[in-house]
């Protein structure tokens, strides 16, 4: 048995594994190395970051695109590398996207005003624009249909970095992020780009690789009535010029870069709790039973306890007294009796072996004894399973979807306000049906146990007996005078022995009724009397010979 300080080193051990397998602050997070994709990034031009924050996330304004005015080779890719839509590259990166001017403080009233309007100025011609659009467009509702997550952001400003004083690379990290989503009424029609449900914020890799390796912290996002981008640019900038390695050469700079692309930011968000929350993650005790492997229920912490697993369901858990909505079979049965008992579980299986209905079967478990549930699932196909299995049991207005589209504040709405309108409703009154079940069970049970009850002293069931006469079925039925109740495993085994042996002497014998020995009734003859029983029969086949002879010479003198 490990002691407790070494199962806690274990435990502590692998919640830090974790963590480093989450945190990438390497190069190959996009968040730190940004670089445009021709066609999963669409650059926007001539724009100001601060007023797309004013409109998209202050005003909760509705943003167009507009493509490159004309063909321009400063301005739009080259007409030989549009390619057609089956062929795009998504990781090919983009080379011909103009760099943003570094930020400048500025007046509002002294910009034209394309700056501030609503249309987003692109570098790219009509047919790329579009295609780039319906690219992202068609990933980012995959990934919020599939896994629940927005990975859409309109990034405002670009931080231009070294990783060393000496270094002459320079990377490039977006700034603020912006959550939003494309849409567009028809094919034919342009996409509007609208402000997500979640909030704004500041890159997370960026501020984390920022704190880790300079010890600086990224301010926060301006809030409030007349907050502008703006002051948060001028603090960025403020902190970045305290960096001893930003005043390189090249020196560190902040820029005024858009571009409209995919991020996740999913693994840094669980970072980030497991390492808030450090202290309660080591110390709860399904962490360490599911690192350790090692239970604290009898039986041991692998497989079923031992009072669920030898229990009778139908004695201890009878239909009638339970919450199942969906069917549910004995290995399922027995999963919920653990779980109404207290215990933690894990239930494993390939597809098709009713997971879903046995957590269909949990929940409606829960809500029945006034508990609430919280289900998870990394994609929207497992979630969308068992809500429609509590859908059909009529728990519908129980659900409440905290998922992608549906977890808006109006969905959400709606959800509490059918739960309050169901909660008015009389509660069904219960049937007779119940107590014609319990006795059809009753039944089944006697049944079932008169089947597969041991009998007698032999412990063989009628199932096993009736398996076993199969076999010989076809066989000549002989009554037996015995007392089968009182016989053993010992004495049959030791029947049939003898039945065997019968059975081989039987065919060296051949039919009985036409042995010569047929009528003797001796068992056991020693070896001198079967040298007698020789010698008499070479005997008389001397003498039957000596009788064949007489016999002719009297024929012949008749």
């Amino acid at each position: 048995m490990p002691s407790p300080e070494s199962v806690q080193a274990k435990v502590q051990e692998s919640v830090d594994t974790w963590k480093r397998q989450l945190l990438d602050l390497t190069r190959r997070n996009r968040a730190l190395n940004f670089r445009p994709l021709k066609v999963s990034t669409v650059a926007i031009v001539d724009e100001q970051p601060a007023e797309i924050f004013r409109l998209l996330c202050l005003e909760e304004r509705a943003l167009t695109f507009a493509a490159a005015p004309a063909p321009d080779a400063r301005t739009s890719r080259p007409p030989q590398e549009s390619l057609p839509t089956g062929q795009d590259d998504p990781f090919a990166v983009e080379e011909h996207v103009p760099a943003g001017a570094a930020f400048v403080p500025y007046a509002t009233e002294d910009l034209p005003a394309t700056v501030i309007d609503t249309v987003l100025q692109t570098s790219l011609d009509p047919e790329a624009l579009d295609r780039s659009l319906r690219r992202i467009e068609e990933q980012a509702r995959l990934s919020l249909e599939e896994q629940g997550v927005n990975t859409l952001y309109l990034t405002l400003g670009l931080l231009h970095y070294t990783e060393a004083e000496a270094s002459d690379e320079t990377f490039r990290a977006p700034l603020v992020l912006v959550p939003v989503s494309l849409r567009r009424d028809s094919a034919r029609s342009p996409f509007v780009l609208e402000p997500g449900d979640d909030e704004p914020l500041v890159n997370p890799a960026l501020a984390e690789w920022l704190r880790r390796q300079h010890d600086v912290p990224l301010p926060e996002l301006p809030t409030g009535e007349g907050a502008s981008l703006q002051s948060f640019f001028v603090q960025v900038r403020d902190v970045v010029a305290t960096i001893p390695d930003a005043q390189a050469d090249p020196p560190w700079r902040v820029t005024t870069d858009i571009y409209l692309g995919l991020f996740a930011f999913q693994k840094l968000v669980m970072y980030k709790d497991l390492e808030a929350n450090a202290a309660a993650v080591t110390g709860h005790r399904l962490v360490t039973q599911l690192i350790t492997r090692r239970g604290t229920v009898p039986g041991g912490g692998l497989g079923l306890p031992d009072d669920v697993r030898l229990a009778r369901l139908d004695e201890a858990y009878p239909p009638e007294r339970g919450a199942h909505v969906v069917d549910a079979d004995g290995s399922q049965s027995r999963a919920l009796a653990a779980v109404d008992r207290g215990y933690d579980l894990v239930v494993e299986g390939p597809p098709g072996t009713g997971k879903s209905q046995t957590i269909t079967n949990l929940i409606a478990q829960a809500l029945h004894a006034g508990k609430s549930v919280l289900f998870v699932a990394e994609k929207m196909a497992a979630l969308d399973v068992v809500h429609r299995r509590l859908q059909d049991a009529g728990l519908g207005e129980f659900c409440l979807e905290l998922h992608s589209t549906r977890s808006s504040k109006r969905e959400v709405i709606k959800s509490i306000g059918a739960a309050l309108d169901a909660s008015l409703l009389p509660a069904p009154v219960a049937d007779d049906h119940a107590e014609a079940l319990q006795q059809t069970r009753t039944h089944l049970d006697a049944y079932v146990r008169a089947l597969h009850e041991p009998f007698g002293a032999i412990g063989a069931s009628p199932y096993g007996g009736y398996g076993a006469l199969a076999s010989v079925i076809d066989a000549p039925r002989v009554t037996c005078a015995l007392d089968v109740e009182s016989m053993t495993r010992a004495q049959l085994d030791i029947a049939v022995s003898r039945l065997m042996t019968l059975t081989s002497s039987a065919a060296a014998v051949g039919a009985r009724r036409e042995h010569p020995w047929r009528d003797t009734g001796r068992t056991f003859y020693p070896q001198d009397q079967l040298d007698d029983v020789v010698d008499g029969a070479r005997e008389a086949h001397r003498q039957a010979g000596v009788v064949a002879a007489l016999a002719r010479e009297a024929s012949d003198r008749i």
